[in-house]
Formats: C-alpha cells, structure tokens, sequence
C-alpha cells in the first residue's frame, strides 16, 4: 500500500488549493456548484500527475465542520484486458481540514487526518514478468505528514504465472507520521488483512523518510497449496519440493533493511505447520499427520521438530541448514520406527549404498536413526537400524533368511551387520564388515547350525556344489559357513 499513501498525499497537497480555487469561482459566478467545481479540478490535477492512465472522479463536496469528501475515484489503463484496466478504485477519500472561506484561502489550512474508503486494488502480471502498479506511482512525491487510516481495502492479484486470482480483503491500514528528531521522519504503520489463502494477517512497523524500514507480523492458517505455489512463481522460483507439501502454516516475522534494496534486508521467520501431508517421486510413500516447528533467517533455517506418520510409521526429526546455496552445510537427523523397507528405497540411497542393499534384498519392519551431516560439499551419513522382524536373501547364497532381528549401521563409508534369523525353521547369523567405497576390503559370513538338507537349501547352492551334494544323495542336517571376502584390489562385486 505505499505506493497508494504516496499517491493519496501527493493528492491532498493539491486538492486544498484547488478546492479553494473552487470556491472562488462558485463564490464570483454566484453558484453553489462548489462541489462539482472541487471534481472538476481534483479529476484534472489527477489526470496531469498520471497521464498514462485515464483519471475519473465522480464527485466531492466540502462537508462543513469536517473537511472535504473525494468520492467513486478511478484510475484506468486502457492499454490492458477490460477485466484488468481499473488499477484502483477508491469509494470515499475524507480530507479533515477547515472548511470556510477563510480556512481555504489562508493558504496552509490544517489538515488532521485522512480516511480512505473501501479502495480496491488490482494488480495485473504481464506476460513480461512486470506489474501494472508501476503504472500508479506519481513521477514525484512527498513525505506523508498527516495520519491516514484506510478501511476495508481489497487487492485482487491475477495476471501471468499467478493462476487463479488471489484476492487479499477487509484490510486496514493505519500510517502515523512520527518525527524522529535530526530530520529522521518516519511513518508507524500497522494493519491486518484477510485472504483467500489465510484466515487473517496482522503487521506493524516503522518506514522511514530515507527508504529504510522495520516491520513484524503474523500469518494464521496460512494454506500451503498449488494457488499459494503459482503466486510464488510469480515472484521468485520456488524449491521443487514445495509442490508436493500441503498443509496449514501459522507465521511470526520480522524483517528490516532498505526499500531500494531488499534482496539485502534481513530477516527472521518461525512457523508451525500443521495437518501437513507430503508427496514427492523420490519417495516410496507419502507422508501425512506433518507437524513441524521452524525457524529461518538469513544464516539459513532450523527445524526444532518434526512428526508425521506413513501408514503405521512413526517418523521424528529435526535439522540445522547453514546457508541458502545449493551445496549448503546441513545436519539433519531422522528417526522412523515401524518403517517397512524393500527394494523401493534403493532411489533414496547414495548409488554405492544402493548396491549393497540390493545384494541383500531386505523386507521387513526396522527401525531407523539416520544422522546426515555436509559439510564442504561432502556427505557424512550414520545410520542405524533395528531389524524387528526382516526377511534376507543374500544374491551369492540366496537361501532366504526370515524372522531376522538385529542391527545394520552405515557409518562414514564402514557398512556392518549383526543379524540374527531362522532359516528352514533353525538359526541363522549374518555378520558382515564392508566399506562401501570402491575397492575397499570387506566381508560377508553366514553361519548356520543344525540346517536340513532340502529343496530350498538346493536352489540357493550354486550348481556344481548342488550337483554334488545330489550325487553323494545327502540327507539330515549339517552346519554351514558361509564367506565372501572383496579384496582391495578389486572393485565393487
């Protein structure tokens, strides 16, 4: 709205002198018509300070004892679409000031307050990325110098990139000039506005005559959907992800810097989200019941927490992001219990971990602590889980493995297993130690007790030993060793 205050003073400076001109003339002709004489003038003075638009005033008056009253002002650009050429319309427009003769002809009578309306706003995106708002700023303002309050404004967004029209209403605004002594004038603001995206937005702050700015605010319910992503689009690329989150998001701010250059202005943002529900292709499942707690600035963001469920998965984290660059530092922790793993979360695994992973062919329910930290540009994972109830099928020896528990850890590139299973009904032990970087040494071992000879343990032997153990005709049970070791000197396997 600074751009209305500023037009709305420039305005004011003129309208006193004009309205007294006015009452000359109505006063000379011997003519009551003072208020069409004030429309008259003001519609003129407007139209010369903004000659691209069309300037349209339907009528004023001098309300005695209060001051004088601008109604059903419009600024129109011809140039866009019929739906979008009134930029703004204001309903009433109240100047408090003197309203006699005198009062008009002393030259600086003394105006107490402004009071705007039902003002309507249409902001319009071009196709070019520009706003046609630019189109309402006087070539030359001045410093507000009276308090303006402007009631039940409405701002309606449309144009390219935006989507489906936003439309911001019941807003107030309150601007109060203070001085702050050594010529540092400043004007207080305040308001609250209600949306379509949100359910109600508070403001208040300091603007100052030498661009500078302070302001803090509230955001309540704030709806994380496709039309808030559009709008976001039209301004700035938004992160990918985003598209994939809903959910509602309360908002406390605070921002402050230069008008003539935000992108440097500082900033401090915390928000709880609620009800969230998150999908994106990376991962094999959703995720709902989303809270979370955050706060960010320019140093980067924290989440102090998050909880959300995916089917009977518990999922807990929190992380620190250090920077807003692409390959920013990060320390992140995630905790799932009850999470069911397969073969679909190889597309979330680093490829040399993914490998490993699908030499096992895991199933089951773990639970996992995964703690990634980045720092230079490098990953450092430690990862835990807790094998509940997981069946194994090792690709050299695929005799499958179930009612498997214990612990498999991936720390820095060491990857190691102690695991605990029934194979055919006996037990079963995995014990593995591998470094998933190329190269590296490492091993495997399986080790069974009391395992029957049968079909299944059969398929698993490779052929020739199969065929051996066919031809000696072996039957009972046997114990078994089994142990892959990678030499340094060969790549991965």
């Amino acid at each position: 709205m600074k751009f209305l205050t500023a037009l709305l003073w420039t305005l004011v400076r003129w309208i006193l002198p004009l309205s007294a001109a006015a009452v000359v003339v109505a006063v000379a002709l011997g003519s009551n018509r003072i208020g069409e004489e004030v429309r008259r003038r003001v519609e003129a003075r407007l139209q010369e300070m903004i000659p691209g638009l069309t300037v349209r005033v339907e009528a004023a008056s001098l309300v005695e004892g209060e001051g004088i009253v601008v109604r059903g002002v419009s600024f129109i650009d011809a140039k866009l679409p019929p739906e979008h050429r009134c930029l703004l319309a204001v309903a009433e427009a109240r100047v408090a000031c003197g309203t006699t003769l005198k009062d008009l002809l002393a030259g600086d009578p003394r105006i107490t307050s402004i009071r705007v309306v039902r003002p309507v706003v249409h902001a319009f995106r071009r196709t070019d990325g520009g706003w046609s708002l630019t189109a309402l700023v006087p070539g030359r303002t001045a410093r507000l110098r009276v308090p303006v309050t402007i009631d039940d404004a409405t701002l309606l967004v449309d144009g390219a990139g935006v989507g489906t029209r936003l439309t911001l209403r019941n807003i107030g605004v309150e601007l109060e000039p203070v001085d702050g002594g050594e010529g540092r004038a400043s004007t207080i603001v305040r308001g609250s506005v209600a949306g379509d995206l949100f359910d109600r937005a508070g403001f208040e702050g300091r603007l100052s005559a030498d661009g500078t700015f302070e302001l803090a605010g509230q955001v309540g319910a704030l709806d994380l959907s496709p039309r808030l992503r559009g709008l976001i689009e039209a301004a700035a690329a938004p992160p990918e992800w985003l598209a994939g989150l809903r959910g509602r998001l309360d908002i406390d701010w605070r921002a402050g810097g230069e008008l003539a250059a935000l992108d440097r202005a500082t900033f401090a943002v915390s928000g709880k989200l609620e009800s969230g529900h998150f999908e994106h292709a990376s991962l094999p499942f959703a995720i709902s019941d989303v809270s979370a707690a955050f706060t960010a600035n320019r140093d980067g963001a924290v989440c102090e927490r998050l909880e959300a469920h995916s089917g009977s998965t518990l999922l807990r984290g929190s992380g620190r992001l250090s920077g807003w660059a692409a390959d920013a530092d990060f320390d992140l922790l995630v905790e799932a219990e009850r999470m069911l793993v397969g073969r679909h979360w190889e597309g979330l695994m680093p490829a040399a971990v993914a490998t490993h992973w699908s030499k096992l062919l895991p199933a089951g329910e773990v639970d996992v602590r995964a703690h990634l930290v980045r720092r230079a540009g490098h990953v450092r994972p430690d990862v835990s889980l807790r094998c509940r109830n997981v069946s194994l099928t090792y690709y050299r020896f695929p005799y499958r493995v179930d009612r498997t528990v214990g612990t498999v850890t991936l720390k820095d590139d060491m990857l190691s297993m102690h695991l605990t299973g029934e194979a055919g009904g006996h037990p079963v032990t995995v014990e593995a130690a591998v470094r998933t970087a190329n190269g590296s040494r490492g091993f495997v071992e399986v080790r069974g007790d009391g395992m029957r000879i049968d079909d299944a343990l059969m398929a698993a032997l490779p052929t020739k030993s199969a065929d051996i153990v066919r031809s000696l005709r072996a039957a009972g049970t046997f114990d078994f060793v089994f142990r892959h070791d990678r030499s340094a000197e060969f790549s991965n396997s």
